[in-house]
């Protein structure tokens, strides 16, 4: 439909890539960092290349956090995994829908490209928003001792036996990962990723307080290697 004006209150389009070649463990990643203004958050294209010391193990445990409009400790809105974030659960598989879906799913590379819009559930902020994810993958007790020389931190357990959990981090003397009670199986543990995202938004303003776009450099780094020359197209 053709317009012959512009309404006063009509906003400003804006996207906004970052890579982080390897995350902080513990730390979320920042899919926007906080931009200032009155606005909506539309979604955004995530992608992930998994850090080798995590090669065949499950990365998809992190939760979406958006905070709105002065949002400090806790987020106004929290997702339940990486997978549940983008309409799926219990796994990640290649698909596609309108507004969420999976290009790439690659679990023997740890490769994964996700997509999520938030057009039938609508984001509105007022005053500032930003959107993380954290970086918590998933194994077990097995594959979590074959990794503990190089420094993976696990943090939440399920024995495998009770319907309960166990926050591990945050018990005064949790077992040792060798230890007969340490949970067998289902470990959440802390990642250090190569994780990049391009989020789009709205604002009332043309411009915005967030950086500029990193160099060629760092947006290519690596992806012949790790990417392109291990997922092949298929026909």
């Amino acid at each position: 439909m053709k317009m012959n004006k512009i309404s006063d209150d009509a906003m400003y389009f804006h996207a906004f890539w970052n890579r982080d070649l390897q995350t902080k463990r513990g730390v979320d990643y920042k899919i926007l960092p906080k931009v200032e203004g009155k606005g909506r958050f539309i979604g955004a294209n995530i992608g992930v290349i998994g850090d080798s010391l995590y090669n065949g193990t499950w990365f998809g445990e992190g939760e979406v956090k958006v905070y709105l409009d002065g949002d400090q400790k806790n987020p106004s809105l929290v997702g339940t995994g990486t997978e549940d974030y983008i309409g799926t659960g219990w796994g990640q598989g290649e698909f596609a829908s309108r507004y969420f879906g999976s290009p790439v799913s690659n679990r023997e590379n740890d490769v994964y490209a996700f997509y999520r819009y938030h057009i039938v559930d609508p984001v509105y902020f007022h005053q500032d928003c930003k959107v993380t994810i954290q970086q918590i993958g998933n194994s077990d007790k097995n594959y979590m001792l074959k990794m503990k020389e190089k420094g993976a931190i696990w943090m939440l357990g399920h024995d495998g036996k009770k319907t309960t959990q166990r926050r591990l981090l945050d018990e005064a003397n949790p077992p040792a990962l060798e230890d007969e009670s340490f949970p067998v199986t289902s470990t959440h543990f802390f990642r250090d990723d190569d994780v990049c995202a391009t989020a789009y938004f709205y604002l009332d303003k043309p411009e915005n307080n967030l950086p500029e776009l990193p160099s060629v450099e760092l947006r290519l780094k690596d992806l012949k290697e790790r990417v392109w020359n291990k997922i092949k197209p298929k026909k």
